[in-house]
């Protein structure tokens, strides 16, 4: 075996969310095998949340999945790389910005998919072959049985990594949601500066 990679897809409806996680085995035929490993699904919270919120929450169920069967694997397999994709523009550019930056929901999110994961590469992938809609919208058995894209995940999984195409287009703080306010501190702390001073010239009178 030449080279273990471990991808996962996330997604998510208004019932619930998903994820989908596979291995890419490369091996000296020069041939890549696909393995599905598993899938996770979760059910929307009563509350109503927006729809980037929901994302982000399918995006950390996939980080829990992949943490838990990375450390699972670890003893069998060297999986070199690991590669997330989302098909939310939001999620994916939320994640490339401090948490910080954020409101707490959003902040936490952020933080434990990347505590969880830290060396996911985290990319764009459109709803047409992302297999982790699959399972967020629901299948009949006969057509689980024979959708090809759950099974074995989109077509470009078989290409060299170089020929993927993962981007994503940036955005601005300004044009993402839940950006934490800010708030002016120039104005107080030029007010302290004065208090001291005032302070300072009062006692050299004295």
């Amino acid at each position: 075996v030449l080279g273990v990679f471990g991808w996962g897809f996330c997604d998510v409806s208004e019932r619930g969310y998903a994820t989908v996680v596979y291995l890419r085995v490369n091996n000296s035929s020069g041939h890549p095998f696909i393995l599905l490993l598993g899938a996770k699904t979760k059910l929307a919270p009563m509350k109503s949340e927006t729809i980037p919120r929901l994302e982000l929450c399918a995006a950390l169920l996939l980080a829990r999945w992949v943490a838990r069967i990375k450390s699972t694997l670890t003893l069998e397999l060297d999986i070199v790389d690991m590669y997330a994709w989302s098909d939310s523009m939001i999620v994916l550019n939320w994640l490339s910005v401090r948490h910080e930056t954020f409101k707490i929901f959003v902040s936490n999110k952020i933080f434990k998919i990347h505590s969880l994961i830290p060396r996911c590469l985290w990319s764009y992938v459109a709803s047409a072959n992302n297999p982790a809609d699959c399972a967020s919208r629901g299948l009949t058995p006969p057509d689980l049985k024979n959708h090809e894209l759950y099974w074995h995940g989109p077509t470009m999984l078989m290409k060299p990594i170089s020929e993927w195409e993962t981007m994503f287009s940036p955005m601005s703080i300004d044009q993402l949601p839940e950006v934490k306010p800010i708030i002016p501190t120039a104005l107080t702390v030029l007010c302290t500066w004065r208090y001291i001073t005032f302070m300072t010239i009062n006692k050299s009178a004295m």
